[in-house]
């Protein structure tokens, strides 16, 4: 920030010295924070927490923005050309993996959920349980993680992987062609779990990530409130051995 800001100074100082032009000072003044507050608004980054600090809101307030219009920032990058708002099935011969995490409160009590179907749109597998408290962002990476495990203990020979957090799918996207963990994130929260997702895509072979709406979701989504409603629930079960009503009824509503 208070490079862009010198920045923006020195460039106001070489339209003066080099086109001679001036301008009011209080009217270069205002260009300024008009910029800055622009920059604000483009640079949140979805890997962050959007939870404001005291400082975070005193910037906030200066270049007259809000918490609620910076988190809102965010969240759209997050879900940013996700345009698959339908469920689809998998070509022939692969699984799809949908997984979602949920925090009510980013951060708050928190869940996972994930469902896998064959290229027959049947469930295979799902997977939900609370994780305590945490961000949105840790249990996008979290439920990835999981979905990424069942899928080498099931020995998946190729399948899509779907979710709503275009963070989660970009970094997943990256590592499987090579990225470095250390290189994906910086955020502290993340690095332990992304090192994990980097393991496991190492020993996977034929995957394809795509980001989607929400809509297209709404199974994993399900599963991972349901976690945090059913914090002594831990399920991590082919399809034939889910034993709660509840969750097999709700699933296959949501799955016609």
């Amino acid at each position: 920030m208070p490079g862009f800001i010198t920045w923006s100074i020195w460039k106001e100082r070489n339209r003066r010295l080099f086109l001679n032009e001036t301008r009011n000072i209080n009217h270069s003044i205002e260009i300024i924070i008009q910029n800055t507050r622009k920059l604000i608004l483009v640079k949140g980054r979805p890997e962050q927490d959007t939870k404001a600090t005291t400082g975070d809101l005193q910037i906030l307030k200066a270049f007259n923005l809000d918490k609620v219009t910076f988190a809102a920032t965010v969240d759209h990058q997050r879900e940013i050309n996700t345009t698959l708002s339908i469920w689809k099935w998998p070509p022939l011969g692969f699984l799809k993996l949908n997984f979602d995490g949920a925090s009510q409160g980013n951060p708050g009590l928190a869940g996972i959920g994930g469902i896998l179907k064959n290229s027959k749109g049947e469930i295979q597998h799902i997977y939900s349980r609370a994780l305590g408290e945490g961000t949105n962002n840790e249990m996008e990476f979290a439920v990835l993680e999981q979905g990424l495990r069942i899928l080498g203990k099931l020995q998946a020979g190729t399948a899509v992987v779907e979710g709503d957090s275009q963070l989660a799918i970009i970094a997943a996207r990256r590592m499987y062609a090579g990225a470095k963990a250390r290189k994906i994130t910086q955020h502290w929260r993340l690095a332990k779990v992304t090192e994990s997702i980097a393991e496991h895509l190492g020993r996977l072979n034929g995957l394809i990530f795509q980001a989607i709406h929400r809509k297209a979701n709404t199974i994993a989504d399900h599963l991972a409130n349901y976690g945090i409603e059913n914090p002594t629930i831990i399920m991590d079960n082919c399809w034939q051995d889910v034993t709660y009503p509840e969750v097999r009824n709700k699933c296959t509503l949501l799955s016609r």
